[in-house]
């Protein structure tokens, strides 16, 4: 299915959702819940919407579920307190590529009470530098990476 495709199925979903969220609003909805996890929860309780499209070049792009995002954050959320003893209040720096790993770490930190700290890895003396003296004020905890940024 072309770009194109997907963007007009998105757009008529959009507006049924619309739709649908304005009558479960007059119906007595609670929008009360409005932390980044109740939204994400609310949905992938939708097994099939669409919560990401990342494009990893011309060739290649990544299409994930809101569903797939909370699993794999709800794992990471394991990991982080079963394995690595990470508390509520916690630092995490999430030095992930832009894409699925980054989202998913990064809720995996809110779903386990972490404080997700985001950081682009240094490039260069000067972005190094720098990253030393963030590490140095936020004292992390733990750091969430992916293999091609070590």
């Amino acid at each position: 299915m072309s770009f194109k495709d997907r963007a007009k199925g998105f757009k008529q979903d959009v507006l049924s959702d619309s739709a649908t969220a304005s009558s479960s609003l007059k119906q007595g909805h609670n929008p009360s819940r409005s932390t980044l996890i109740d939204v994400l929860e609310d949905a992938a309780s939708q097994k099939s919407y669409l919560g990401m499209t990342f494009v990893e070049d011309k060739n290649r792009e990544s299409l994930v579920s809101y569903a797939d995002i909370a699993d794999m954050a709800k794992a990471i959320a394991v990991q982080l307190t079963s394995k690595h003893n990470i508390s509520v209040g916690d630092r995490a720096f999430v030095v992930c590529p832009p894409g699925v790993h980054f989202v998913a770490a990064y809720f995996g930190c809110l779903y386990c009470g972490a404080i997700a700290v985001p950081i682009m890895p240094p490039y260069d003396q000067l972005s190094s530098d720098k990253f030393q003296r963030i590490i140095e004020d936020a004292r992390p905890s733990i750091f969430l990476t992916t293999k091609s940024y070590m």
